[in-house]
């Protein structure tokens, strides 16, 4: 396994990775040329939804090369559940793969240089989505903070629910049956994040925080000032 997620890691980040720049470079020096300006104020998210055209198109073999890379950190992790170096390598790739033109692949200072793209496709949605799964998984927390379980209470109820389905009439759960219902309890109500002491998987969530909240900031400021509610407007006009 150490020597597959070697030449698995090698590939992306020699081969794919600056693929994946290249091809986002070719789309911003598009995206500068469709709207008549060589610094750029780029493409609004209103523009690019109409401007089918000027979508940003994945390339279908660095698509599959990618999913290769994929896959081969779930079959090691299936194996190896707490390894959380993979976790670590496999969150940095769909981050990139999640990235917005204008977003760092590999988490340096954005590029505004062309504008903002803000149009979120399907793909950016499946990274993020695989993404936050991880995170609940490994760090027992959703993106916005909470819990992946609410409370103990509700942890403990669905640890209980399980036993108890399991006693027969004399109160006395069988081994066979303890073993079918566990399975079926999700692994946080046991484990509560399986990677907790991981600083670099919590660095790696607050970077994808941050970068939620920054998507958050560009949609909102992208909306015509029409839309905006002028109440909540500071004095200075913020």
């Amino acid at each position: 396994w150490e020597a597959i997620m070697t030449e698995c890691m090698s590939l992306y980040r020699t081969q794919l990775l600056p693929k994946m720049e290249e091809e986002r470079s070719s789309f911003k020096m598009m995206s500068a040329s469709a709207t008549g300006t060589g610094t750029g104020t780029g493409m609004s998210a209103s523009t690019a939804s109409s401007a089918g055209g000027m979508m940003m198109r994945r390339n279908d073999e660095l698509e599959r090369k990618l999913d290769w890379v994929e896959s081969c950190h779930g079959h090691l992790l299936h194996y190896f559940p707490y390894t959380a170096c993979y976790y670590q390598s496999v969150i940095e790739v769909l981050l990139a793969r999640g990235a917005l033109p204008f977003e760092s692949l590999t988490g340096g200072e954005d590029d505004f240089g062309f504008g903002v793209h803000v149009q979120i496709m399907d793909w950016h949605k499946i990274a993020d989505a695989k993404i936050e799964r991880i995170f609940e998984h490994v760090l027992g927390v959703k993106m916005d903070g909470a819990s992946a379980f609410s409370s103990r209470e509700e942890k403990d109820n669905i640890i209980n629910t399980a036993s108890d389905a399991d006693t027969n009439g004399s109160g006395n759960a069988s081994i066979e049956k303890d073993a079918v219902s566990f399975t079926s309890i999700p692994p946080q109500a046991l484990l509560g994040g399986m990677c907790t002491s991981s600083i670099d998987l919590w660095l790696l969530y607050i970077r994808k925080r941050s970068r939620d909240a920054k998507r958050q900031a560009l949609l909102y400021h992208s909306e015509p000032t029409s839309t905006i509610d002028k109440t909540k407007l500071t004095p200075e006009g913020e």
